[in-house]
């Protein structure tokens, strides 16, 4: 379960170090982790899954 998220605030607040951040987080931590674990989805696994949460934050307006 990928469940990790972190936001933008008003653009004019925002520092090149926190859009590092939410890159990090949002994109770079489920991205590394569905890799890392893809072997153990091969199979024999044929029920495993992965599942990723978001939250409205999260969608395209």
């Amino acid at each position: 379960v990928n469940n990790a998220a972190v936001s933008f605030n008003d653009i004019d607040e925002n520092s090149v170090e926190h859009a590092e951040t939410v890159i990090a987080t949002n994109f770079s931590g489920p991205k590394l982790l569905t890799e890392s674990v893809l072997p153990l989805f091969r199979p024999p696994a044929s029920s495993a899954r992965i599942l990723n949460i978001s939250s409205r934050l999260g969608l395209p307006n």
